[in-house]
Protein backbone atom coordinates (compact mmCIF):
# COMPACT_ATOMS: atom_id res chain seq x y z
CA UNK A 1 0.00 0.00 0.00
CA UNK A 2 1.23 3.49 -0.88
CA UNK A 3 0.18 6.52 1.15
CA UNK A 4 0.52 10.06 -0.18
CA UNK A 5 -0.71 13.49 0.76
CA UNK A 6 -2.29 15.08 -2.31
CA UNK A 7 -3.44 18.69 -2.67
CA UNK A 8 -7.12 19.08 -3.50
CA UNK A 9 -6.94 22.72 -4.57
CA UNK A 10 -4.46 25.04 -6.20
CA UNK A 11 -1.83 26.72 -4.04
CA UNK A 12 0.55 29.61 -4.63
CA UNK A 13 4.29 29.16 -4.80
CA UNK A 14 6.62 31.58 -3.07
CA UNK A 15 7.63 32.84 -6.54
CA UNK A 16 3.96 33.54 -7.41
CA UNK A 17 3.53 30.46 -9.60
CA UNK A 18 0.41 28.32 -9.41
CA UNK A 19 0.74 24.83 -7.94
CA UNK A 20 -2.24 22.92 -9.29
CA UNK A 21 -4.38 20.45 -7.38
CA UNK A 22 -2.78 17.02 -7.42
CA UNK A 23 0.59 18.17 -6.10
CA UNK A 24 2.29 15.74 -3.70
CA UNK A 25 3.37 16.64 -0.17
CA UNK A 26 6.14 14.51 1.31
CA UNK A 27 7.54 14.83 4.81
CA UNK A 28 10.19 13.51 7.15
CA UNK A 29 9.45 13.17 10.84
CA UNK A 30 11.54 13.22 13.97
CA UNK A 31 10.52 12.19 17.47
CA UNK A 32 12.68 14.31 19.81
CA UNK A 33 13.75 12.77 23.12
CA UNK A 34 11.72 14.09 26.04
CA UNK A 35 8.87 15.28 23.79
CA UNK A 36 5.67 13.23 23.45
CA UNK A 37 5.04 14.42 19.94
CA UNK A 38 6.61 14.87 16.55
CA UNK A 39 8.32 17.37 14.28
CA UNK A 40 7.64 17.01 10.55
CA UNK A 41 9.37 18.90 7.76
CA UNK A 42 7.30 19.18 4.60
CA UNK A 43 8.28 19.28 0.94
CA UNK A 44 5.82 20.02 -1.88
CA UNK A 45 6.25 18.63 -5.39
CA UNK A 46 4.14 19.73 -8.37
CA UNK A 47 3.30 16.08 -9.16
CA UNK A 48 4.17 12.54 -8.09
CA UNK A 49 6.16 12.04 -11.30
CA UNK A 50 8.31 15.08 -10.48
CA UNK A 51 8.98 13.64 -7.01
CA UNK A 52 9.75 10.15 -8.33
CA UNK A 53 12.18 11.52 -10.94
CA UNK A 54 14.18 13.37 -8.30
CA UNK A 55 13.29 16.93 -9.22
CA UNK A 56 13.38 19.62 -6.55
CA UNK A 57 10.47 20.64 -4.41
CA UNK A 58 8.74 24.05 -4.48
CA UNK A 59 8.20 26.53 -1.67
CA UNK A 60 4.70 27.72 -0.89
CA UNK A 61 3.73 31.29 -0.13
CA UNK A 62 2.67 31.93 3.49
CA UNK A 63 3.28 28.32 4.48
CA UNK A 64 5.16 26.93 7.47
CA UNK A 65 7.18 23.93 6.28
CA UNK A 66 7.69 22.59 9.81
CA UNK A 67 4.95 21.07 11.94
CA UNK A 68 5.49 20.48 15.65
CA UNK A 69 2.72 18.83 17.64
CA UNK A 70 2.65 17.51 21.19
CA UNK A 71 0.36 14.48 21.30
CA UNK A 72 0.41 13.75 25.03
CA UNK A 73 -0.93 10.26 25.78
CA UNK A 74 -2.02 9.85 22.14
CA UNK A 75 1.71 9.55 21.28
CA UNK A 76 1.77 5.96 22.55
CA UNK A 77 -0.91 4.90 20.03
CA UNK A 78 0.64 6.68 17.04
CA UNK A 79 0.64 4.72 13.76
CA UNK A 80 1.91 5.86 10.34
CA UNK A 81 -1.63 6.50 9.10
CA UNK A 82 -2.51 8.55 12.20
CA UNK A 83 0.69 10.56 11.63
CA UNK A 84 -0.29 11.23 8.00
CA UNK A 85 -3.73 12.39 9.16
CA UNK A 86 -2.16 14.67 11.80
CA UNK A 87 0.08 16.25 9.16
CA UNK A 88 -2.91 16.79 6.83
CA UNK A 89 -4.92 18.28 9.69
CA UNK A 90 -2.09 20.72 10.47
CA UNK A 91 -1.71 21.76 6.81
CA UNK A 92 -5.45 22.31 6.41
CA UNK A 93 -5.52 24.32 9.66
CA UNK A 94 -2.73 26.56 8.33
CA UNK A 95 -4.90 27.44 5.33
CA UNK A 96 -8.22 27.43 7.15
CA UNK A 97 -9.65 25.16 4.46
CA UNK A 98 -9.33 21.64 3.08
CA UNK A 99 -6.38 21.92 0.70
CA UNK A 100 -5.05 18.36 0.94
CA UNK A 101 -6.00 14.84 1.87
CA UNK A 102 -4.47 11.44 2.51
CA UNK A 103 -4.63 9.15 -0.52
CA UNK A 104 -3.98 5.42 -0.16
CA UNK A 105 -3.30 3.18 -3.15
CA UNK A 106 -3.37 -0.60 -2.76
Amino acid sequence: MTVDIITTSGLTGRDGSVIAAGAVIKFETEFPIGFSGFVSRLRVYRSKAIYENGYSNVSLKDFDNEIREDLGEEFFNLTPLILYNKVVENINNQYGATVCEVQTIN
